[in-house]
């Protein structure tokens, strides 16, 4: 089987309506920093509807699900965040409603509502794509890690960020990671906060 097949395989196997609409579901929940259970709680019960084999919400409030492998490869994290910043003078801004993405210099629909591309939709997506190679039957030798974490839009030392916290607890070790941030691609082996220490190699790639 060629990456190309691997690949159409997985694009196959993903249900883009269901997706779309649980990403309106999560726009449509405010989640400002540290006022995430909500949200928590429906990227959770996703998360275990798409059939990953672990699905938890720790002490913090941070989503951890596991895909598992073969046992035989190195693993892989996604994380991103799930809160987002106040809403100031935002009109509807929890409405979730595809809209024409052309006010924004793009093609087709968009969906509109705070925290849509940073990081709550992207984060949602991530969740279905990954569910996707299992479903299209794709055999991963490693696990994939899914991380939704929470308290990222506050001004916190790097060691006090609870989203850290899980990213570097005992349970959560990969050996690589991607973030789905909105922008461009930026390979890095620091996170956003600019932490040092052993860390995955991490790619920061646009959602």
């Amino acid at each position: 089987m060629t990456h190309e097949t691997v690949f159409a395989a997985i694009d196959q196997s993903l249900d883009t309506a269901r997706m779309i609409a649980a990403c309106q579901e999560v726009v449509r929940t405010p989640s400002l920093s540290f006022e995430e259970s909500e949200v928590a709680a429906i990227y959770a019960r996703h998360l275990k509807e798409l059939g990953f084999d672990s699905v938890e919400i720790d002490r913090d409030g941070n989503v951890i699900a596991v895909l598992r492998g073969e046992g035989n490869g190195p693993s892989l994290m996604v994380n991103g965040h799930i809160d987002h910043v106040p809403t100031g003078e935002m009109k509807d801004p929890f409405s979730g409603e595809l809209v024409d993405a052309a006010r924004w210099g793009e093609e087709g629909l968009a969906i509109y509502g705070r925290g849509t591309c940073d990081m709550k939709c992207n984060v949602m997506a991530s969740a279905y794509a990954i569910a996707a190679i299992k479903r299209a039957g794709v055999k991963l030798r490693g696990d994939v890690v899914f991380v939704a974490d929470v308290g990222e839009e506050v001004e916190l030392p790097p060691w006090c960020s609870i989203g850290y916290r899980a990213r570097r607890s005992d349970r959560v070790r990969p050996e690589h990671g991607i973030q789905p941030r909105p922008g461009p691609y930026r390979p890095s082996r620091q996170d956003r906060r600019g932490n040092h220490g052993p860390r995955p190699h991490v790619a920061c790639l646009r959602a």
